[in-house]
């Protein structure tokens, strides 16, 4: 009677000293990492711009010089004021890229 009265609290305080390393181990990476997870499911995290980066893409798109460049209200999305070579002045839309949704 004394080996299974003193046996079992044993082993339960050695599963319980190495419950916290088990766990880790058999914890899987992207449950740790959410980017991976992110990459495992073949969706792309949404890349906000710059305000530097709308500019150059308004730029790019359009010519001319930048004036103004302000966020709206969605994060990440800006309207770019900019001054054409004929003198007009043009106000741009400039939207962070979307995930693309797959059906």
């Amino acid at each position: 009677m004394s080996a299974t009265r003193f046996g079992i609290p044993m082993i339960l305080i050695i599963l319980l000293a190495f419950a916290p390393v088990l766990s880790t181990a058999a914890t899987p990476d992207y449950i740790k990492n959410p980017r991976i997870l992110a990459q495992k499911k073949n969706f792309a995290e949404p890349r906000l711009l710059s305000k530097s980066q709308a500019a150059a893409l308004a730029t790019s798109r359009h010519g001319g010089k930048v004036l103004k460049v302000e966020p709206t209200e969605t994060k990440g999305n800006y309207r770019v004021r900019l001054l054409l070579e004929s003198g007009r002045i043009k106000t741009v839309a400039i939207n962070s890229p979307r995930k693309s949704k797959k059906s």
